[in-house]
């Protein structure tokens, strides 16, 4: 090669040089000249912190049952309807007795029989221990008058639980109410045949009303038994009450653990079935941490771990940047997604577009120019 096609290939790769100067981070000026993003842009304020929250329950009786006769046979009378309030004690209803005094007839006139033959035996015994004394009768035959003896102490030992159980029977005929309470439902009619143990009423019973409902699993930390609520009623809207709950399951059931309240001072006019409110005020109970935010669901992303997050802008060096702050969903209802992570109010985050932006990302705000954010 000569000398001057040598000088000539040194003087191309020196002109060539400058194109390819990187900085000390090692990008280059090309990519050091890509303008920012310019970002669709929300700030989260307190009215986006969810400090209180909202579940559903129902109003149910702190004592319900069914109640039903011992004793089988027609229904003759039904003495209280639907929605009548009862007394501890009062008879409900009644069964036709006709059999069941022939019954204890029967087993009276039975008892009134082996009395007879004790007695009688009683005699025998008396008088055959005269008769052995004289040796006009064998000990032996006295012996087994004794055995007669027994047997009939026996048949009216028998006779009279059989008096007791039919005492009892006539008894049963008659629904006694257990304790007072309300009425809720009635199963039966008069003249209908029914057997022990078929319900012929529901009640509930006068005691201070429960609320059933059901925490999910993400609130389940933040309640705890012997907790104040507040408690509302959609049949009662001017009606607001205390309520302290008072059982938390320890299983859930499909993703919710159930749980109980009971209101504090209610009035009569509320009943089991009601539609209630549980109001939780959480900003007193976390003393004054947000416990989460609400954002429009365009400003939520998510990996390709299905991990979500959210974009807040941040000022680095100098200029608006992208992080990544790892969020998660508590609630999505409609246009709106109640989130919880590392935020605070005043944090900026991106509204929209996330699927086409980065982390450390250089942005510019929309409606902003080329201002920064938190000078």
């Amino acid at each position: 090669m000569k000398l001057k096609d040598i000088i000539l290939i040194n003087f191309i790769g020196l002109a060539l040089l400058p194109g390819c100067d990187t900085d000390k981070k090692g990008k280059t000026k090309d990519e050091k000249a890509i303008p920012p993003k310019v970002v669709a842009w929300l700030t989260l304020s307190e009215s986006d912190a969810n400090n209180q929250r909202l579940l559903a329950g129902v109003v149910t009786a702190a004592e319900h049952t069914q109640l039903s006769f011992q004793a089988q046979g027609q229904v003759q009378t039904i003495h209280v309807k639907v929605g009548e309030t009862f007394q501890k004690g009062q008879v409900l209803a009644t069964l036709d007795k006709t059999n069941y005094r022939l019954q204890l007839q029967r087993t009276k006139a039975q008892l009134n029989t082996a009395i007879a033959q004790r007695n009688q035996a009683q005699t025998e015994v008396r008088r055959r221990q005269h008769l052995v004394k004289s040796k006009a009768v064998s000990k032996s035959q006295l012996d087994a008058f004794r055995l007669q003896l027994t047997s009939a102490q026996q048949s009216i030992n028998a006779a009279k639980a059989q008096v007791e159980l039919a005492q009892k029977q006539l008894k049963d005929t008659d629904l006694i109410a257990p304790f007072s309470g309300t009425v809720t439902a009635k199963l039966a009619e008069v003249a209908q045949l029914v057997s022990p143990k078929v319900p012929i009423f529901l009640a509930e019973a006068e005691q201070t009303p429960e609320v059933a409902f059901s925490i999910p699993e993400n609130m389940s930390r933040q309640i705890t038994t012997d907790q104040l609520v507040t408690v509302t009623l959609a049949a009662l809207p001017n009606l607001v009450l205390e309520g302290k709950i008072t059982e938390i399951s320890s299983q859930a059931q499909l993703g919710a653990f159930p749980a109980k309240l009971t209101l504090n001072k209610p009035p009569k006019a509320i009943k089991a079935g009601m539609t209630a409110e549980i109001h939780f005020d959480f900003h007193q109970i976390s003393n004054g941490q947000n416990t989460g935010f609400h954002i429009p669901p365009s400003a939520l992303g998510a990996d390709e771990n299905n991990k979500h997050f959210v974009y807040r802008i941040v000022k680095k060096d100098n200029q608006l940047q992208l992080a990544n702050v790892p969020v998660t969903v508590i609630s999505l209802s409609g246009n709106d997604v109640l989130i919880q992570g590392d935020l605070s109010t005043s944090d900026k985050l991106v509204r929209s577009g996330l699927g086409f932006l980065h982390p450390e990302q250089a942005v510019l705000l929309m409606g902003e120019g080329t201002k920064q954010i938190n000078p």
